[in-house]
């Protein structure tokens, strides 16, 4: 268990008093999505733990064969990434062994999308004067102000499938509101993913669109690459939905959403 200067469960995290400004409609969200989220993870006999360390989570990753390696945008040798502009989730078993974790950071800008062409949210402060040339999809609005971005996500494989990635990535939304007031909650996903319309439904977020498709120099091949965002107030309605509906429940009934 990580040292107890940066560690907190995920109820405590959300139901202490928040370090922004947040109006009613969004302290009334957070607070029942809080009360709904223990509720499951008591049944599932887990816990979420909240630390604002990102080395440790770059250990786990690090010394987990079944990880894919750090993700580049989350990796604190990259990145100048502390407890001010950043968190990461653990789920715990009843052992107190990880069985799912992801990252989450948060971004102060005029055009994410600029952060992606430069490559600066993946290389930091050793970016190529190389940029890379987006795709414009039509009707995605300029993500500015507070910006989430979530990744860094690893489940281990006997609790895949679970649903267990659209739990953490959810409670880290809840968190981000309530302790940045994100304005948006991004995530890049490969093609592969991104065209598994069950992960889509899983991840939440209100629209996944085409952003990149060419030579991809951290990976060193050719990608097809998507951006997946949700603004505040779709956030704050997907908590409420959780509350009313159940967690699990509102996942389901979100199928029937064409996306």
């Amino acid at each position: 268990m990580p040292s107890a200067t940066n560690w907190t469960d995920i109820q405590d995290a959300l139901s202490r008093d928040s370090l922004v400004n947040l109006s009613p409609l969004e302290r009334n969200a957070v607070s029942r999505y809080a009360k709904t989220l223990s509720e499951v993870l008591e049944r599932r006999h887990l816990r979420i733990v909240v630390n604002t360390d990102i080395q440790q989570w770059s250990r786990h990753i690090i010394g987990n064969r079944s990880a894919d390696g750090v993700n580049p945008s989350f990796n604190p040798e990259l990145h100048e990434i502390t407890s001010e502009n950043s968190f990461w989730l653990s789920v715990r078993d009843q052992s107190a062994q990880i069985v799912a974790c992801s990252a989450f950071r948060v971004f102060n800008v005029i055009d994410f999308f600029s952060l992606f062409a430069s490559m600066e949210i993946f290389y930091g402060r050793a970016a190529p004067e190389d940029r890379l040339e987006l795709i414009q999809s039509p009707g995605v609005p300029i993500l500015s102000g507070t910006v989430g971005f979530s990744g860094g996500l690893w489940v281990h494989p006997a609790y895949r499938k679970t649903g267990l990635s659209g739990l953490v990535f959810q409670a880290g939304r809840a968190l981000a509101v309530q302790r940045f007031s994100v304005s948006w909650d991004t995530a890049i996903i490969f093609e592969k993913l991104a065209q598994k319309r069950a992960i889509r439904i899983e991840y939440r977020y209100q629209r996944t669109v085409p952003c990149f498709d060419g030579f991809f120099p951290p990976t060193g091949k050719h990608e097809k690459m998507f951006i997946a965002f949700s603004p505040r107030m779709h956030i704050l309605a997907s908590l409420l939905e959780d509350a009313e509906w159940g967690i699990v429940d509102s996942i389901q009934n979100t199928q029937s959403v064409r996306l």
